[in-house]
């Protein structure tokens, strides 16, 4: 039942009657004929149903040229598309089936401080210096087998050899070590252990500038959800200029001139209202991307107060020029590459000091000497010095140089870590006075709505002025907005200086433990 029916045709002449019966060889090869007939259609449909389940879905995304969307851009549900599960409608912030989630579920709505947590977790920002950390505690570990010589083994074969001599193997064979040196391994060893503490602190800087980057985009989505409904209200005022356009033009107390006006207020309003909303998507993304987060699962974030979330408590004139050496990274990366440069000095004396080459040999093929004592190996000691002391002098000369380089480049990130946070100070300082600024103003341009709808009230002014008015006011709304996303910038910016951001987060112990 229900698959393909490949019975004899019942229902036909019959068989036994008629030439057919008086021919078997030829109905025979009908039969045959037909049931190859059949079999060819039964493969052609399971080949055509192979091809409609393959191309299926690259004729689908062909169809939809927007095929890439997240489910902060969702699609139209197709026709006869089944409803959701209760699982999946319980939880509205899942992936949908088929889509993997992060390995750290993001817990919604997510504050600042959950943003941080499956930052510090998963975020693809920080594989690179992470894994440059293991690599450096893999070359630790391959400086410490350089205290074990290597041995090599040296056969040497020879087809013809002078008659005279009295050896009867026709080969040698050599167990031998490189040069080695075990007080320049030491000092390898000690400098690969500061490449470690220097792979660490840079994975520290990388945390750093991306819990920045996340404060960034936090902030900035903050500032589109207020802006947001401030172009909400532009479109009901729009509206409302529009209605009471098109009402003085039926009266004839208007002109179309004036409807096509509160027309191109509505198109404004329309395409600022589409550049928050892509803006706040791509911003999304890039938030997502910081999280690691497949960016088909949706994100609900608690955006009230972002900048409190972001900025705390943070006090700038608390900084101090010691906190500032305390917690930079780079300073301190600077410090491990004077010591390693300090290293680099001692190496250059070491280098005095001659290598050892030690191993055992056979008796030479070609040597007139038999062998008579019954040793089958010759053991040998070779000391390696070298005479090129001017060279290595010069070179000690020229660590020291470099030393002295070293120590001007740590002076020079100093001086600008400061030059950087005094300018921080001064964007700050100018950002909250155009904060003040932009305040005054929109108070300013609130009295001003006021007085208008006070003299539309008595009679003095028509509606148009009222809209003038409230466009003045929405727009010194918005520009306070701009202006204190500015000052949180700032902030943000001296916070990270300071090392207080990437301080709240990261402690000492973390630090040890990588």
């Amino acid at each position: 039942m229900g698959g393909i029916d490949v019975s004899p045709d019942t229902h036909g002449p019959n068989p036994a009657s008629g030439p057919a019966a008086r021919r078997p060889h030829a109905n025979g090869g009908r039969a045959r004929g037909k049931s190859r007939s059949r079999s060819f259609s039964g493969r052609a449909i399971a080949a055509l149903v192979c091809l409609f389940v393959l191309c299926g879905p690259s004729l689908s995304l062909a169809a939809d040229p927007g095929g890439r969307y997240t489910k902060d851009k969702t699609k139209p549900a197709a026709t006869g598309q089944s409803a959701p599960s209760a699982k999946s409608a319980s939880n509205p912030g899942a992936a949908p089936p088929g889509i993997s989630e992060a390995a750290t579920p993001l817990r919604s709505p997510a504050n600042f401080d959950e943003c941080v947590r499956v930052a510090l977790a998963q975020s693809p920002l920080l594989i690179k210096s992470s894994i440059d950390i293991e690599t450096k505690r893999l070359d630790l570990g391959d400086s410490y087998s350089d205290f074990i010589p290597t041995v090599t083994i040296n056969t040497t074969y020879y087809f013809h050899r002078p008659s005279s001599s009295d050896n009867k193997d026709p080969f040698t064979v050599t167990f031998s070590t490189g040069k080695w040196n075990p007080v320049l391994t030491i000092f390898e060893i000690q400098a690969r252990k500061d490449m470690i503490n220097i792979a660490v602190l840079n994975h520290m800087q990388v945390i750093a500038e991306g819990l920045k980057r996340l404060g960034i985009d936090f902030l900035q989505l903050g500032m589109l959800e207020e802006q947001n409904a401030l172009v909400r209200e532009k479109a009901d005022m729009a509206k409302q200029f529009l209605e009471y356009a098109q009402t003085r033009s039926s009266l004839g107390q208007g002109t179309d001139l004036d409807v096509r006006i509160a027309e191109s207020k509505i198109s404004l309003v329309k395409a600022e209202s589409d550049k928050v909303r892509n803006t706040k998507l791509m911003l999304l993304d890039d938030l997502k991307f910081i999280l690691g987060v497949p960016f088909i699962q949706k994100v609900d974030l608690d955006l009230a107060r972002a900048r409190d979330q972001v900025v705390t408590s943070f006090d700038p004139s608390a900084v101090t020029g010691e906190t500032l050496r305390e917690n930079s990274y780079e300073l301190k990366v600077q410090e491990y590459n004077k010591s390693l440069q300090k290293k680099n000095i001692t190496v250059s004396y070491v280098r005095f000091i001659p290598t050892f080459n030690f191993g055992f040999q056979t008796v030479d093929a070609l040597s007139d000497t038999a062998q008579q004592d019954g040793l089958p190996f010759y053991p040998y000691v070779t000391v390696s010095l070298p005479l090129d002391w001017w060279t290595k002098s010069r070179d000690v000369s020229r660590q020291y140089k470099k030393l002295g380089q070293v120590e001007s480049e740590g002076r020079a990130k100093e001086f600008k870590l400061v030059s950087d946070f005094q300018r921080a100070m001064a964007n700050l300082a100018t950002a909250e006075a155009d904060v003040r600024y932009a305040v005054a103003k929109r108070d300013l341009s609130q009295l001003k709505l006021q007085q208008t709808q006070y003299r539309y009230e008595t009679g003095q002014s028509e509606f148009d002025a009222i809209v003038t008015a409230m466009d003045e006011f929405l727009g010194s709304k918005q520009d306070v907005l701009f202006k204190e996303l500015s000052k949180s910038l700032a902030l943000l910016e001296l916070r990270f200086i300071s090392g207080h951001l990437q301080g709240s987060y990261i402690n000492s112990s973390v630090q040890e433990n990588l």
